[in-house]
């Protein structure tokens, strides 16, 4: 990133799109969730718990890529917000489906055996799980939609990146 025309035009963005992304990657993001997931009983988390580490797993990635991309092309502050907002819910979107089709997903489907939770992971009943995956189509539909609403038909790609994402079976 660092030798990329755009960080050569302005440092300073590069600077802040690597910060973000380290954050993410880091302790309080990937890192930290990572960790809590592995370190949680089978079957034990709560669902808040659930929640604080999809929010730090694949959601806290996903909001980074799209706050880089708005610092590096020179968006306001709050169009990187709302970018950010947007790879927040995508992310839980695509952390609750990929935990459900590693539960329900065929062969035929995902080209592998269902994976079930991995050791130490974290593990909700199926009820909750389906129940956490339409929270997470909401939120990204309303929430990360909404987000973006400003962008007009630039952002059509986005959107179908939601769409995408809640109907996928591999």
């Amino acid at each position: 990133m660092a030798h990329s025309p755009l960080a050569k035009a302005d440092p300073g963005k590069a600077i802040r799109a690597i910060a973000d992304l380290a954050q993410a990657a880091g302790g309080t993001g990937m890192v930290g969730g990572q960790q809590m997931d592995l370190s949680a009983a089978p079957g034990s988390s709560t669902a808040a718990e659930v929640d604080e580490i999809e929010l730090r797993k694949t959601a806290a990635l996903l909001a980074s890529c799209a706050r880089m991309g708005a610092i590096l092309g020179g968006g306001s502050p709050a169009q990187v917000d709302a970018l950010g907002e947007y790879g927040t819910r995508l992310g839980l979107l695509f952390q609750v489906t990929d935990d459900i089709l590693d539960e329900t997903g065929s062969f035929e489907e995902m080209g592998r055996d269902r994976q079930g939770s991995g050791a130490g992971e974290v593990d909700l009943p199926r009820g909750p799980r389906d129940a956490g995956r339409d929270r997470a189509g909401r939120g990204a539909r309303t929430g990360g939609l909404a987000a973006i609403s400003t962008f007009g038909a630039e952002a059509d790609p986005l959107r179908e990146l939601v769409r995408m994402v809640r109907n996928r079976r591999k």
